[in-house]
């Protein structure tokens, strides 16, 4: 994935490549939001963890197969 991205950087924005500790200490830095993908159930978030990253649960891709939108959302 760090390869596919510091393409993009390069070849599409111009940017130079990040070392994977630049990229990390660049979202810390910035407070990128993000999320990790497993039950809070099973690791709840910590409570010393900042507000911009969170714990979404499983994404299940066989859940969204019936899944419409609402009209305003698109």
């Amino acid at each position: 994935m760090r390869s596919i991205i510091n393409e993009f950087r390069k070849d599409t924005l111009g940017l130079s490549t990040l070392h994977i500790r630049q990229a990390v200490r660049l979202m810390l830095d910035e407070h990128v939001p993000h999320t990790y993908c497993w039950s809070p159930s099973l690791v709840p978030k910590p409570d010393d963890w900042p507000e911009h990253v969170d714990i979404s649960g499983f994404f299940f891709l066989d859940l969204a197969t019936n899944y419409k939108p609402p009209e305003d959302l698109m």
